[in-house]
Parts: C-alpha cells; structure tokens; sequence
C-alpha cells in the first residue's frame, strides 16, 4: 500500500513537473514579466495563511515572512511592512502561496505541496488607462513531494529558490 502511495505522488509530481508555461515578451523579445520589475524599489511581502496540517509538521508562515524578508533585503530590494502596501505607488508586493496537502492514506507522513511566489502590482489596461487593477506581473511556481520530517525544509528550498530568481530578473532592470 505505502509503495503504491508512493507511486502515485511521484507520477503526479512528473507529471506537473511538465505543465506548460510561457512567458510574454515585447516586441524587442525582452520578457515582460522581467521588465515588468523595472523601477520597484520596494514592496511588501505577503505569506498566505497556510493549511492547518502544514503547520502541524512544522511550517511556518512568520518564518516563511521573515526568510523572505531577509532574502530580499540581503539583495537590495527594500521591504517595507503590509501596513505601508498602500504607500507604494504601484502596490508592488511578493505573494507567497504554499498548499501542503496529506492523503488519508499517508496519515500524515507524505505531503505533496504547491508552492507559487509572484509579484502582484497596479496595472493599466491598453483600452482603457483609466482602468486600474492588481495583476500578476512575475511569477514562478512548482509542486513536489515531502515528509513530515522534511516539509519546512522542501518548501523553505523551493521559496529561496524562487526568492533567488526573483532577484536575478529584478537586478536585470534595476542596475
């Protein structure tokens, strides 16, 4: 039975592995979601709340939070506390999402998690300017398998992951 379960969460994480994804460019072929970064010099960051079984095996969202922080301003990007969101001009915040989900079957000891982290920020639509809302602008996500021994540090690994990348393509247009 724990062979089969096994199974399944490694096929299902092959299989997502491979979802397709794009991303947009201009008509120079620079990639919008990378440009899109240009000029924010600082933002909030925003941790979901997280799933009560995720936190029973150790995860955290004020550690989620703070290592987020920490990374972001290690890189040179100011973060600036929720309470301040509305002081940017372009409501520019990091969106952390983490779902941890645990079969029955595994009672508890095997999750597979989502983690997505994406810059969320003021757009204008072309039709109209006058038209304003908060949209996705930069994003990566993925999925995988843990334990409830390693969870925190699979997610924590993939969140940096992403944290690293986030910071690259932000250094791109922000020399």
């Amino acid at each position: 039975m724990l062979r089969g379960l096994l199974f399944r969460f490694g096929l299902l994480f092959v299989v997502l592995s491979f979802a397709p994804g794009g991303r947009s460019q201009t008509g120079s072929g620079a990639n919008l979601d990378v440009v899109s970064l240009r000029g924010a010099r600082a933002l909030v960051v925003v941790v979901e709340e997280l799933r009560p079984s995720s936190v029973q095996a150790g995860l955290s969202k004020a550690w989620l939070k703070k290592a987020v922080t920490d990374w972001l301003e290690a890189g040179g990007v100011r973060v600036l506390p929720e309470t301040r969101l509305s002081e940017l001009p372009g409501w520019e915040h990091l969106y952390i999402n983490v779902n941890a989900t645990s079969p029955q079957a595994s009672a508890g000891e095997f999750f597979v998690f989502n983690v997505d982290v994406a810059l969320k920020q003021s757009v204008a639509l072309t039709r109209d300017k006058q038209i304003e809302t908060i949209a996705t602008t930069w994003e990566q996500g993925s999925v995988g398998p843990a334990t409830r021994s390693n969870l925190s540090a699979r997610v924590g690994a993939v969140v940096k992951g992403y944290v690293d990348k986030f910071l690259r393509d932000w250094r791109t247009v922000n020399k």
